[in-house]
């Protein structure tokens, strides 16, 4: 009976090694630039270019098996683009309303804290290389807000707008890219996520302008 009970614990023993490891946790950080532009559901607002961007955090995979993890994390996130209406489009400033002529781009600049929640899939190692793919949701909480105008007149200069910008929205990513093991658990991210929008971003007007981007994850795990 006794040579049982201690083989009936070596067996759990061995159990919750193993799901001990199956249940790991990595942890990142990472600093990405990104190239941010927005669509429109309108043709009387139209994307004009897009700006460049960034998004600095930290991220947090919990694996639930050997290669599939649920990931999320916080992130301060720049987003935007450029903007140009076919009518006068009224912006208002914690000071005033400013009327924004016909047909003038309008460099918008979102902040916002970034809450992602996805999934996470990884390859075997290959030599010191893990492959990973990534999809899910982020959510997004507006910090910041700013515009200019490129007129003349620069009626619009880094003013903030936040009034005319929801405070909410959500988009959904997905992408992929590599680990590239440094030894143990550190690694260093190479990566590209897709990000599409799916709220509007703006309040208050009849059009619906979603953010879409592209980042370039670089970052280290650990």
């Amino acid at each position: 009976m006794q040579k049982r009970n201690i083989l009936i614990l070596l067996i759990l023993l061995v159990a919750f090694s193993i799901k001990a490891e199956e249940n790991k946790i990595r942890f990142s950080i990472f600093a990405s630039p990104t190239i941010n532009w927005f669509k429109s559901d309108v043709r009387s607002a139209k994307n004009e270019s897009a700006v460049m961007g960034y998004n600095i955090g930290f991220g947090m995979d919990k694996y639930f098996a050997e290669h599939y993890a649920v990931s999320t994390g916080a992130s301060i996130t720049n987003l935007g683009g450029k903007l140009k209406y076919n009518y006068i489009a009224v912006f208002n400033t914690p000071d005033t309303s400013i009327q924004i002529p016909a047909n003038v781009p309008i460099k918008h600049k979102l902040q916002y804290i970034s809450i992602p929640l996805g999934l996470k899939f990884t390859s075997r190692e290959i030599g010191y290389t893990t492959i990973y793919a990534n999809l899910g949701f982020s959510s997004h909480l507006n910090i910041n807000a700013v515009a200019s105008t490129e007129d003349n007149q620069a009626t619009l200069d880094h003013d903030n707008i936040s009034k005319d910008i929801r405070f909410f929205n959500l988009a959904y990513y997905f992408g992929g890219g590599i680990l590239y093991s440094l030894g143990g658990n550190t690694a260093i991210i190479f990566g590209i996520n897709f990000s599409n929008g799916l709220l509007d971003v703006t309040k208050e007007r009849k059009d619906k302008i979603v953010s879409m981007s592209f980042t370039f994850h670089v970052g280290m795990q650990f």
